[in-house]
């Protein structure tokens, strides 16, 4: 048996390795968006936000383009606006340009479930295959710098 105090030691350190696993594993999960592109200085406080190219009245380049990771393509669509503005002040866009895409049938799935059971001195095997269709869909994020 372990004294007291070394027990609490152990303890403790126990208490510190979770909670510091914790942490990282929900920072880990939080939506982020990667860009690619040109660094400039920033103009404006604000982001305009933009949802189709034909809405942008003024002479433009699109600087980078933003690649959402697993979870922030499960975030809420507001969510991704304000992470994309946030991303566009820090690289130097005047505004955002955020697009959905939605793809039908990519391809298949195909789900098999086989059971086998033995029923008196014989055995059963039953099976169930499903095919459905693959879908895609999710935003394209482009940063957008307004030639003056």
């Amino acid at each position: 048996m372990l004294p007291d105090s070394i027990y609490n030691q152990n303890q403790s350190a126990m208490r510190k390795i979770y909670s510091s696993f914790i942490c990282v594993l929900l920072f880990s999960c939080t939506p982020k968006i990667h860009y690619v592109g040109q660094i400039t200085p920033s103009t404006k406080k604000n982001v305009d936000v933009y949802i189709s190219e034909g809405s942008i009245k003024r002479k433009y380049e699109l600087i980078g383009q933003g690649y959402l990771n697993v979870w922030a393509t499960h975030s809420k669509p507001d969510k991704i606006q304000k992470l994309a503005e946030e991303t566009a002040k820090k690289k130097g866009a005047d505004a955002i340009l955020i697009t959905n895409y939605f793809i039908p049938n990519t391809g298949q799935s195909i789900s098999s479930t086989y059971i086998t059971d033995s029923v008196g001195k014989g055995i059963i095997t039953t099976g169930n295959t499903t095919i459905s269709p693959i879908t895609s869909s999710g935003f394209r994020i482009f940063f957008v710098r307004y030639n003056n």
